[in-house]
């Protein structure tokens, strides 16, 4: 996970969360899993980029996308993990604590 710095001193790494756990879980997510051989295996990482055909997994609007893949981590982290997240923290410029205020994501 690699976290990046804010003005304020403080980190986030939310949506690099997001990316490694989809990244791993989504079976279409061709990229993200070549990008762990890229380091060991440029030629390999080479190949599977130049004739891996990506396709759009998200139809809304950009600035929904973080909202709705911390609100699908939060539904499915019960069934599959038996997790049930009590806090959240954000980095204040997300509009996912107002989804997660709104929309409750256990049963």
């Amino acid at each position: 996970m690699r976290l990046r710095s804010k003005d304020n001193g403080l980190t986030d790494s939310t949506l690099f969360v997001h990316v490694e756990i989809e990244g791993y879980e989504e079976e279409d997510d061709c990229a993200t899993r070549a990008l762990s051989i890229k380091k060991f295996d440029p030629a390999k990482y080479d190949s599977i980029i130049k004739s891996h055909q990506c396709e759009k997994n998200y139809d809304k609007s950009s600035g929904t996308m973080e909202s709705a893949a911390i609100l699908k981590m939060f539904k499915r982290s019960v069934s599959k993990y038996g997790v049930y997240y009590k806090k959240y923290v954000g980095d204040g410029d997300s509009k996912t604590f107002p989804v997660l205020s709104k929309i409750v994501p256990y049963p």
